[in-house]
């Protein structure tokens, strides 16, 4: 079961550091003016963000069965 909560929060970790790049990336972008990478890093944004919640919640859902 630990080994479960370890693996769980990495990967926790690692989606809240692809969305930290990604908010970064954006802000590049914009001060570029590119705004191909600015879409970009948007749509990664939502991705991540999007997989991270629906994640959480299967975990939640896990953890009160």
């Amino acid at each position: 079961m630990e080994k479960n909560v370890k693996q769980t929060k990495g990967f926790f970790l690692l989606l809240a550091f692809l969305g930290t790049l990604c908010l970064s990336g954006l802000s590049i972008s914009i001060a570029e003016g590119s705004l191909i990478g600015g879409l970009v890093s948007i749509v990664i944004l939502l991705f991540t963000m999007g997989l991270g919640f629906s994640q959480k919640k299967k975990f939640q859902e896990k953890e009160t069965v």
